[in-house]
């Protein structure tokens, strides 16, 4: 499965998150692949979360799901619009999609995947440590 492409998702989009529309759209262009993380510190900014980059020497992780990408094009036509991601206007952009290393929960790489980054200012207070979008609202 190196070859194939990947998407990352760690909020709303998550199967075990509540209805979400654009969840069929996710099913009909991928194929639900494992649990897994990323590198990276998660925020909740209203009700729905946010992936930052970590800081050098920050080890934090964000947990979430892989998805097997079955057409890209398709796919992406979708979820750009679901995330507010503008690739040719980035700065009014809500969240920016990019390419991140995955792992397994046993911390063994999977390969690179899509995922969309939060592109806008993000408060201390709603940082969640756990990395985990669903326990901030189970």
């Amino acid at each position: 499965m190196k070859d194939s492409e990947y998407l990352f998702v760690y909020g709303t989009l998550m199967s075990k998150y509540g209805k979400n529309p654009f969840r069929s759209e996710l099913a009909e262009f991928s194929s639900y692949y494992a649990e897994a993380k990323v590198k990276g510190k998660l925020y909740m900014i209203e009700d729905y979360p946010g992936l930052i980059p970590n800081e050098v020497g920050e080890e934090y992780f964000t947990f979430g799901e892989v998805f097997i990408i079955n057409d890209t094009l398709s796919l992406f036509k979708v979820l750009d619009v679901y995330e507010d991601y503008y690739q040719n206007f980035e700065k009014d952009s809500l969240y920016i999609r990019k390419k991140i290393e995955i792992f397994d929960l046993q911390n063994n790489p999977i390969g690179i995947a899509h995922a969309y980054f939060y592109n806008k200012p993000v408060e201390l207070p709603n940082f969640i440590r756990n990395g985990c979008f669903l326990s901030k609202i189970s």
